[in-house]
Formats: C-alpha cells, structure tokens, sequence
C-alpha cells in the first residue's frame, strides 16, 4: 500500500471534500479521486459517502482515519523537526485580506524573502476568513473588533490596533465644505463598507466590500470614505487625502497573527512573525 494514498485519504476526510484536498495537497481532483478509490479497491471497502455537494467518510473510513491521523502527524512531525532549529526550510503559506496583503504584509514578505532565499512563499489574498488546518496554512492575518481567543486548533497573537477613521480628497471637500460633527455626515456623499446597514453613515453614494477601492473613490472625490490609518499613509503625505473629524474615531479593531496549534512552531514561521512584530509595531497603534 502506497503511503501517499494515506495522505490523500486523510486530507479528503478532513476537509470532507475531493476538491479541498487536492487544493491543500497542490493536486487535481481528478488525482485525488483517483487514489483514494485505488485505496478502496484494495482496501475492498467503501470509504467515503459521496454526493454531488458533500464527501462524508463511511463507518470504516471513519475507523482508518482514526487509526491512521495521529501517525501521518507524527511522521510529519519527525520531517518538520529540524525547523525547531535556526534554519527557515519549505513554503511558507500566509492568507491575508486584500487591504492588509497589498499594505502591510507586501512590505514583510520582500525583507522575509532578502532574509530567507531559501523559503518560498505563498500568499492567499481573501476577504473571507480561512480554514487554516483544513487548507493547510502556516498562517493569516485577520482584522475583528472582537477579541480573537486561542482554541483547540488556533493560536492568535495581537499585533496591534486598527482604527477607521474618514477621509476625503481636498477637491470633494472644497466643492462641499469640509463636515465639522459626526452630525454633518448626514449632508455629505459617503462611501459605504459592506452590507447595507452594516456600518452606514451620511448618504452613501457608493456601496463597496474592498477596501482599496474604498481607498481609490475617495482620492477620486466620489465622497468620504471610512478607511484603516495604514492604507492611506501614502495618500496623507502626498495630500490626495486628508482627515475629515480628526477628533472622531468610528471603529476601533485589533489585527492578530493567527497560526494553527503546533507542539513546535516551524522557523519559518517563527521568523516571519518577528518581522511582522517589528513592522506593525512601527506602524499600529
């Protein structure tokens, strides 16, 4: 029996889908599929209970991957033992929101890279929050209002704080006057984030779920737009953009360093939290 065809198993039941699988182990479906039902074929049992929106595993795929879980993780273990030491080894994968990836975690990966040549690196770029054991990252960056407690599975580590405040192009607010109250919103084009009546304020003009282009219809004077400090820095020195209420904060929120548990924290993720330490620590509050 091929050793491999346990690991296809086992990433099929965990994720409890052929395609997820094949993702977390950078193969096709087709592969995928094609293995795990060579190891039923010699197995001579069903697996997997399989339907056109679900893979469950079967009594006994359930028994096999109880008995065969704790001993992948060991192997896997004793391979990624020597990144206890000093030396950053393999891929690092990270998944981040577009407004932190393109800010922020841009900056980190070209020093992490200059440092570590011999670590790869792969970046998912998504608003939506990861399942990181499932699809197998070393780690995320994650923005929440909430404190982001440690669990079973994950280990969150508060890197610093977030505050949206508005902004505007000094050409919106010389065509409309510059508002002095929350109050003033009321008469002024906004730029909303998110669903409606999620955090509305003033009359929006403008209804967005990214960040960045939140960021681009406001330098573009479409109206005033409720943004994190870190993305507008640039804008702020090159005047594109000012602050509008500065004495006003609409949302305060905390971005975490989120991994999930490991008995030993491989060094290339070790070293890549240091620099993501360093840099926010410069540039959150």
């Amino acid at each position: 029996m091929k050793l491999d065809r346990l690991v296809i198993f086992a990433a099929v039941a965990e994720a409890n889908s052929f395609t997820a699988a094949g993702k977390r182990l950078g193969m096709p479906k087709s592969t995928v599929s094609r293995e795990v039902a060579s190891l039923e074929d010699e197995l001579g049992t069903a697996l997997f209970h399989r339907t056109t929106r679900r893979v469950v595993t079967t009594p006994a795929g359930t028994a096999l991957h109880e008995r065969v879980a704790p001993l992948l993780a060991g192997l896997r273990g004793a391979v990624e033992a020597p990144e206890g030491g000093d030396v950053p080894t393999g891929t690092l994968r990270v998944t981040a929101p577009a407004d932190v990836g393109s800010t922020l975690l841009v900056g980190v990966i070209a020093r992490f890279t200059v440092l570590h040549p011999t670590v790869k690196v792969d970046v998912h770029i998504t608003n939506e929050v990861v399942d990181l054991v499932r699809d197998g990252f070393d780690c995320a960056l994650r923005i929440s209002g909430k404190t982001l407690p440690s669990t079973d599975d994950l280990a969150a580590r508060r890197l610093g704080a977030v505050e949206l405040l508005f902004y505007a192009s000094p050409r919106y607010l010389a065509r409309t006057g510059t508002p002095r109250t929350a109050t003033d919103l009321a008469e002024h084009a906004t730029i909303a984030f998110g669903a409606p009546g999620h955090d509305d304020f003033g009359a929006p003009r403008l209804r967005t779920n990214d960040m960045l282009f939140c960021r681009a219809a406001a330098k573009a004077g479409l109206g005033i737009g409720l943004l994190p400090k870190f993305l507008v820095e640039a804008e702020l020195a090159s005047g594109d953009l000012v602050r509008v209420l500065p004495d006003y904060i609409r949302w305060r929120g905390t971005l975490w360093f989120v991994t999930p548990h490991r008995k030993q924290m491989p060094a290339r993720v070790r070293v890549f939290r240091d620099l993501l330490v360093e840099s926010t620590s410069r540039l959150l509050a």
